[in-house]
């Protein structure tokens, strides 16, 4: 009965039980008591200690095994986040608009430092998406988000042992769409019905990853997740965390080999 009950929460729960190694048995071989005994203990005090919410476990939304034995991790790109940027609007003497800058942020992954690039119209040009758009990436319609230009859009999280670097320029979903079931409201803090979506590849610790996509609404949460300074050039914002879960929300959904994140 032991036996199957560990089993039982060996499924339920693998992200509670991959941070400490349990002991394991084969086939036909006699399981030690003091082993067993001491897997149990392991997982009990663990379950007490999200009970108590003492653990660091990866605050993740989602996290599953596909049938390839991939695992597939879905979790808020922020739970905290500041910025600091430049905009410099050079179109009306026939260049282009561009907006750059750099943040911190901390997630379920971690804490990161950030950096942007945005530039419209692009240098070159840019292939339009045509894939599927992201499991998540709804509309407040239910429809997905239809495409809508292209930008050179570049944005990246780093830490010391890793980062995760996303663009337009990467896969073929990535792009600048906009949701015509969204309506901001007179009192919108951004003019633009901007969904992103992009796509890209890790290095370091992240270089497992074999899938990497972030989306969201430009402002995240209906536009109203980023409370922000703005000067003639410099803006100055931070990000408010009550505001994750509604539309516009940013993601991240990830793709990778068992072992790759924490949890599974």
């Amino acid at each position: 009965m032991k036996k199957l009950t560990l089993a039982v929460l060996l499924i339920l729960f693998p992200a509670l039980v991959s941070a400490q190694q349990l002991d394991t048995f084969a086939n036909g071989e006699v399981a030690d008591a003091n082993a067993v005994n001491a897997n149990f203990k392991n997982i009990d005090d663990r379950l007490k200690a999200i009970e108590d919410g003492e653990t660091n476990e990866p605050g993740y939304l989602e996290q599953q095994v596909l049938p390839n034995g991939d695992v597939f991790t879905k979790l808020y790109l922020y739970e905290t986040a500041s910025f600091s940027g430049f905009s410099i609007d050079r179109q009306p003497d026939g260049g282009a608009f561009e907006d750059w800058g750099q943040e911190q942020s901390t997630n379920a992954l971690g804490s990161f430092h950030g950096a942007y690039f945005y530039k419209y119209p692009p240098a070159d040009a840019i292939a339009s998406p045509t894939g599927d758009t992201p499991t998540g990436a709804v509309c407040p319609g239910g429809e997905a988000p239809e495409f809508w230009y292209q930008a050179e859009y570049e944005y990246s999280i780093r830490q010391a042992s890793g980062a995760l670097q996303f663009s337009t320029t990467s896969g073929d979903i990535s792009g600048i769409y906009q949701c015509l079931s969204f309506d901001c409201g007179a009192d919108c803090p951004n003019n633009f019905n901007e969904y992103y979506i992009l796509q890209g590849q890790g290095v370091g610790d992240y270089s497992c990853v074999k899938s990497a996509v972030m989306y969201g609404l430009s402002g995240a949460a209906n536009a109203r997740g980023i409370s922000k300074i703005r000067g003639e050039n410099l803006i100055t914002g931070v990000f408010d965390p009550d505001s994750n879960g509604p539309f516009g929300t940013y993601y991240l959904e990830i793709t990778a080999p068992s072992g790759c994140l924490p949890g599974i």
